[in-house]
């Protein structure tokens, strides 16, 4: 525009006024110079502009990342925040069970020692009849076999939490192991006034799994021992069932069922639940801590249906894929 205006003025002087020479290039040097000054001016003004608009951008960007950082670095300390609180809740959890631990083991295992230690010194009467003698002998070796049941459980949950054990897989037949199983641990209910029966439906035939004998001889032998220990009546069944998914082994009692507030402490170590009649408080709250762990470094998963005064059914369940055939 501006030399537009420029070449204008010159037409005009050259054709349409008439000024000398001398005049036309002092007026044109005015003329071009001071265009030129307005040009590189608004050049300067310009790109001053462009630059104060392209450091806002940046500063805009930059603002931007800041606020991101903030953002993550405080989403970041708050996640740290809670896993920090988590840890402290974890060691204070833990601080607790160490308690809790001390306290059951050592009331555990005072109370057998009191009853071997009690009748040890009995036995130094030299009055006492053969049949007396014989009695506190069967009771001293009843609680000694008791503190050896406590001892081993402490030695394998022990194993259990630090990962020690091994799983030994083998090919069974499960109907003649569940069988066998039913013999030995009838024993427990001749002298009581339950009945103990077997659901198997597939008795007569081969029914080969892949698994850890031993544990799962164990895991068995603790449920039925404890629906026994729990049961004053009715029946205990031990049995399994195949669906599309499960092999689901089972052990049901007719026991006085769990109560809802003792739930989440069924398969805690150590814990048993004191609003049970004191003829069921035997034992140190192990078998099913024992048996969960056990479980699951077989690969299965061990649960519970209860429905307080009328029973409580545990399930063992494997994956369909241990059935050889």
């Amino acid at each position: 525009a501006s030399w537009m205006i420029v070449i204008s003025f010159e037409i005009v002087i050259l054709f349409f006024i008439d000024y000398s020479i001398d005049y036309i290039i002092t007026i044109n040097f005015f003329l071009i110079s001071a265009n030129l000054l307005g040009m590189f001016s608004s050049y300067f003004y310009e790109l001053t502009l462009r630059m104060n608009f392209y450091h806002k951008n940046l500063l805009e960007v930059e603002k931007r990342k800041v606020e991101r950082i903030n953002f993550e670095l405080e989403d970041r300390i708050l996640r740290r925040t809670k896993e920090l609180e988590k840890i402290t809740n974890k060691a204070i959890e833990s601080d607790k069970l160490k308690s809790m631990f001390l306290a059951n083991i050592s009331h555990e295992i005072r109370t057998p020692m009191n009853g071997i230690l009690g009748f040890t010194t009995l036995l130094n009467n030299e009055e006492l009849s053969p049949e007396k003698r014989k009695s506190y002998l069967e009771i001293i070796s009843g609680r000694g076999e008791y503190l050896m049941e406590i001892l081993n459980n402490l030695i394998e949950i022990s194993m259990i939490e630090s990962n020690s054990l091994q799983v030994k897989y083998e090919d069974i037949d499960l109907n003649v192991i569940l069988t066998n199983l039913y013999k030995f641990l009838n024993e427990f209910f001749r002298e009581k006034e339950i009945t103990f029966v077997t659901d198997l439906p597939k008795l007569n035939e081969n029914l080969i799994v892949r698994t850890d004998l031993v544990k799962l001889e164990q895991i068995i032998t603790n449920l039925v021992t404890n629906a026994s220990k729990y049961s004053s009546e009715g029946e205990v069944c031990l049995g399994y069932k195949i669906n599309n998914k499960y092999l689901s082994i089972f052990v049901s009692d007719n026991g006085p069922g769990i109560p809802e507030h003792f739930r989440p402490y069924v398969f805690k170590s150590f814990v048993k639940n004191e609003n049970m009649q004191e003829k069921f408080k035997q034992g140190a709250g192990l078998g099913l801590a024992i048996s969960k762990g056990l479980a699951e470094i077989m690969g299965a998963k061990i649960s519970y249906k209860s429905t307080v005064g009328e029973g409580t059914t545990f399930f063992l369940d494997f994956d369909k894929s241990v059935i050889v055939r």
